[in-house]
């Protein structure tokens, strides 16, 4: 920085992901000049990251959160214009005090084709391992997945392929209805379940139209700042597992905040009922599924039972389904 140009105003995005020394470095050096200090962040979605459990405790309260607490203005940016009213309802109502206020009342006008495209043929969805039919028929859907085990691999990272599998099946279904691959994100709190992922879109269960136009798959950490229109999420853990998720991502508020802040259209969770069910109520996982479920319940119904995997996707003719919210040099079809 040229001396005769000193700024007078710092701006720090992402401060509450910043550790102390990341935000007094640039601080002191500007403040012979400074007349304005600026940091924005969400200190209830993530803190400084670090790897040893002594880092974690030293950082997990950043600067910033310590500052929010003290007396310096701070202000609320109240409007969400990632999500519509319904999504947005289970963000605001947990972790910020039910103190948002979403942009939009309704789902997009895509959106309320996709819907209406799945009315036509009440739902679209897949069958399970039973000949049962599975199908959405809303924007919020918890999938209960049976027989989901869970396994540890040599870092001691979690996969749950029957849940990764409903996950696809989920993704597969949204793509022959006509939904661009690349409005889609899959999102996992497990690299173990992220490389499962990618394995089974590598051994040919994804056409190359799928994998080139991007159905994205990623962990939570790493969708922090994205969106996307639908998100499919995997709980992963379950109760035959861990004791009932007891050391699940999914127990941590912020880690969950930012996996159900990421879709501005459609959440699908796949996961094991039950397992949910089992853990303390003053648990955030089942404060949230459990408010999901009440709240959502009042549309199409938002806890629909998988059955056991494998699933088979139901044929086009089927359902009826006319294609929506499609690129429009995309053509998709999966059969």
């Amino acid at each position: 920085m040229k001396k005769k140009h000193p700024a007078k105003v710092l701006i720090i995005d992402e401060a509450a992901a910043a550790k102390h020394f990341e935000i007094l470095i640039p601080l002191i050096k500007l403040l012979p000049w400074l007349l304005r200090l600026v940091l924005a962040g969400d200190p209830d979605q993530f803190s400084a990251f670090a790897l040893s459990r002594e880092g974690q405790k030293w950082w997990f309260v950043s600067l910033f959160e310590k500052m929010k607490g003290e007396s310096w203005p701070r202000m609320l940016l109240r409007r969400c214009y990632r999500q519509h009213h319904m999504l947005m309802q289970p963000t605001s109502q947990l972790f910020y005090h039910n103190e948002l206020e979403a942009e939009y009342e309704e789902p997009s006008e895509e959106t309320k084709a996709l819907l209406r495209s799945f009315r036509r043929g009440r739902g679209v969805g897949f069958l399970n391992q039973a000949q049962q039919k599975v199908k959405l028929s809303g924007t919020c859907h918890f999938i209960d997945v049976e027989n989901s085990v869970c396994e540890n691999d040599s870092t001691m990272s979690s996969k749950n392929h029957p849940q990764n599998q409903c996950a696809e099946a989920v993704a597969k279904c949204l793509i022959s209805e006509g939904v661009d691959p690349s409005k889609i994100m899959m999102i996992t709190g497990y690299r173990a379940n992220l490389s499962d992922l990618r394995t089974m879109a590598r051994d040919g269960r994804w056409s190359e139209d799928e994998l080139e136009q991007g159905v994205d798959l990623t962990t939570i950490i790493a969708s922090q700042g994205l969106e996307k229109q639908i998100v499919i999420m995997t709980v992963t853990r379950n109760m035959r597992h861990d004791q009932a998720l007891a050391y699940s991502f999914l127990t941590r508020r912020r880690l969950l905040n930012v996996a159900i802040s990421r879709p501005s259209q459609m959440l699908i969770i796949t996961g094991h009922w039950r397992s949910i069910m089992a853990i303390p109520s003053d648990a955030i996982l089942f404060q949230t599924m459990t408010f999901m479920k009440s709240h959502w319940d009042k549309q199409p119904e938002f806890l629909l039972y998988a059955g056991a995997a494998p699933y088979r996707q139901l044929l086009e003719a089927e359902v009826g389904r006319v294609p929506v919210m499609a690129n429009a040099n995309t053509q998709t079809h999966v059969g």
